[in-house]
């Protein structure tokens, strides 16, 4: 069976109306909720996860290179508060580690945990090998040339100029001759020629310039021929200068091997273990840590620029989706407004009117019923005309109703009207009647006596003329 519209109840059509627009409304809202826990999910992601792994990147690797920096100072000045620092900085790093490893949960980019990984690795290493350059920087073995220098160059050193100068004090209160001249002149010679070759040689550990090297050597050469002078001369000591001298001798003799071997120390790249330490092992891992995170950093930062775009374009979305939806609710409402104003509305306003019009006129007495058949058939018309217009059932059942009810106010009123006549029609009738007895009265009264009496004989009428004849 089809269903029409038209013939459903106004209640029906009013429900079906609304169930239209609260299936429109549900659908606004269910399209919101599921847009807006779209843009909810990537905002949350935007707030939750990228924006926290760029900051601990960031801060992870702003305290790699403050904790690089204190472990320098330190080496430089020897101060206790870049330990203290640096101390501080691995406690941040730490931290900010422990927030990218919780936050690596939730990654998306299998290439950012396995830089993650090695990141955990390198700064584990990192740690301990600027623990080990702390830890070795001040050490005296830190320079293994210098320390060599310093422990046993140094003090031999000292006992050669301890010794030539004691030889040549004594030198200088012995009687003057050719002999002692070039022994006093080969003397000063060998104790210059040493003191410049010590100078060569902390130059050398200084600089590392391979000139010092020469010059030690040619320095070097000197002692040596001014020792040999000496050694030819040394016949002209006494007992406590041989004594000196020997121990010359044999403070240079342990003293001449040093110099090569503190030059060969010193040119090995670990010739300053920290420094060595620091730029072969610490600052490679550093810089490593600091490639890594800036990987991660850059692709988190696209993966926030991403993000940020596809929740405005979702925002977008649901907006031009929502602006749609509206307007067809908004349609839909001034639709349904305008179909239920024009079929049940108008209808229904228009027959209380004519019922409204027809109860006045039934009130004041000039509503006439047309007994004209052809009135009646246009009036029949216009009733089924208006019927057919009207839309709901409600609406044809009262236009019916009404006009059933037109037509039994006009019967109505044509029995009214029947009766008023056939009540005029009697009451001239009675009129006539009562003339004629009225006529017939008067010729009694002129030509006849006439009286009324009750059972017991009292007269209760006497006409004119039986008063007077009888004298009553």
């Amino acid at each position: 069976m089809k269903l029409n519209f038209s013939n459903l109840k106004t209640v029906s059509q009013a429900s079906l109306g609304s169930v239209v627009l609260l299936l429109i409304l549900i659908t606004i809202l269910a399209v919101s909720y599921l847009k807006l826990q779209d843009v909810k999910s990537v905002a949350n992601r935007i707030s939750d996860l990228r924006t926290p792994t760029v900051d601990a990147s960031s801060v992870l690797k702003n305290n790699l290179n403050t904790a690089l920096a204190n472990l320098r100072g330190w080496m430089l000045l020897k101060d206790d508060k870049f330990i203290l620092q640096r101390k501080n900085s691995w406690k941040k790093i730490r931290n900010a580690q422990g927030q990218l490893n919780q936050l690596s949960e939730n990654w998306t980019n299998p290439e950012n945990i396995s830089r993650l990984a090695e990141v955990n690795l390198l700064l584990d290493q990192f740690e301990a090998s600027q623990d080990k350059v702390e830890l070795i920087a001040w050490d005296k073995q830190n320079l293994p040339a210098t320390h060599l220098l310093f422990s046993e160059a140094v003090p031999r050193a000292e006992l050669v100029f301890q010794q030539i100068t004691k030889l040549m004090d004594v030198e200088q209160y012995v009687p003057t001759t050719p002999e002692r001249k070039k022994l006093f002149t080969a003397m000063a010679n060998f104790r210059g020629s040493f003191a410049i070759g010590l100078a060569h040689i902390r130059a050398f550990l200084i600089s590392a310039d391979p000139i010092f090297s020469e010059k030690f050597t040619s320095s070097w050469q000197a002692n040596t021929d001014s020792f040999e002078v000496i050694e030819q001369y040394q016949d002209l000591f006494d007992d406590k200068q041989a004594k000196d001298f020997a121990i010359l001798v044999n403070a240079r003799d342990k003293f001449s091997p040093l110099p090569n071997e503190i030059f060969k120390l010193r040119k090995q790249a670990t010739w300053n273990q920290a420094n060595y330490e620091l730029k072969n092992v610490a600052a490679k891992h550093g810089q490593k840590l600091v490639t890594l995170l800036e990987a991660m950093t850059r692709d988190q930062n696209f993966l926030l620029a991403q993000d940020t775009h596809e929740n405005e374009a979702s925002l977008n979305e649901y907006l031009q989706l929502l602006i749609w939806l509206s307007l067809l609710a908004v349609g839909s409402s001034i639709a349904v407004f305008y179909y239920m104003k024009r079929k049940v509305s108008d209808p229904l306003n228009a027959a209380i009117n004519d019922a409204i019009l027809l109860a006045e006129k039934v009130a004041s007495g000039q509503y006439i019923a047309d007994a004209d058949a052809d009135a009646d058939a246009d009036a029949d018309a216009d009733a089924d005309a208006d019927v057919t217009r009207a839309s709901s059932y409600e609406t044809k059942l009262l236009l019916n109703s009404l006009e059933g009810m037109a037509v039994d106010v006009k019967r109505q009123a044509q029995e009214l009207i029947q009766a008023k006549d056939k009540a005029e029609l009697s009451v001239l009738e009675a009129q006539l009647a009562q003339a004629e007895l009225s006529a017939q009265k008067d010729a009694m009264d002129q030509h006849s006596l006439v009286s009324i009496t009750d059972i017991k004989g009292t007269i209760s009428y006497a006409n004119d003329k039986f008063c007077e004849i009888s004298g009553y």
